[in-house]
């Protein structure tokens, strides 16, 4: 039986939700927040020492971060700004001269040096397991419900007068973070588990059954999904 340890901060905790309700053995999970208040690696590390049952799993499956797009524009930015496209690096997502235009690449370095500060810490887990198949997988895409956020601003309570932030510029942000996680993980020999496509709509947004009770992250149904998708791309990338 292929064995997995899914590792990672908040948007692991909607699957092992799903773990624990599908009574799955093939899987575990370790919400890092719920074992420890450091930053450290090396605590962070001795905390899941103690916490893990099974130390040589067949793959290790990592969802550190995430939640830096949702921080750039979920809410309108107090400087509204545009993004450039990444064919062209030079025309903007939304054309709108009142925006500040940001080139593509500015964008992607600016978003390179937010994930990068997880590197110490994911090359310290995987380490940890150096016999385990190497994986991770990306937070939800954005939510593009409005009322949504209104109604469960979470943690962005306090800015919400700032208004919603642009939908098309979401899903741009998004993509850019994908892009610098998966130089992240492809640096640590690391494959990228892929979000099934039933859980977002046409243009790219997280589904509305999949929403949770805050703006940035999936509920159970939606780490139900996630499961199943770990537990078969693990076994067919290997």
């Amino acid at each position: 039986m292929s064995r997995t340890l899914i590792i990672g901060h908040s948007h692991v905790e909607c699957v092992k939700k799903a773990i624990q309700a599908t009574h799955c053995d093939q899987v575990s999970a370790i919400n890092i927040r719920r074992i420890s208040n450091s930053d450290s690696p090396q605590l962070i590390i001795k905390e899941i020492r103690k916490t893990v049952k099974d130390l040589t799993p067949d793959s290790i499956c990592l969802c550190i971060g995430g939640n830096e797009h949702n921080i750039l524009t979920i809410m309108e930015h107090p400087i509204p700004f545009s993004v450039g496209d990444r064919e062209s690096g030079q025309l903007p997502t939304v054309k709108d001269k009142d925006r500040w235009f940001i080139p593509y690449h500015v964008m992607l370095d600016n978003m390179r040096h937010k994930v990068n500060r997880h590197l110490p810490l994911a090359t310290a887990i995987y380490e940890e397991f150096p016999g385990s198949a190497r994986f991770h997988f990306p937070p939800p895409p954005p939510i593009a419900n409005w009322e949504h956020i209104k109604n469960n601003p979470g943690m962005f309570g306090e800015k919400l007068h700032l208004g919603g932030g642009n939908n098309e510029i979401k899903r741009a942000v998004y993509e850019i973070q994908l892009n610098a996680f998966d130089e992240l993980y492809q640096g640590l020999s690391a494959k990228r588990i892929y979000i099934p496509q039933t859980l977002t709509s046409e243009d790219g947004f997280l589904l509305e059954e999949y929403y949770s009770d805050n703006p940035t992250h999936g509920n159970k149904a939606y780490g139900s999904v996630m499961l199943e998708a770990i537990v078969k791309q693990t076994k067919e990338i290997k």
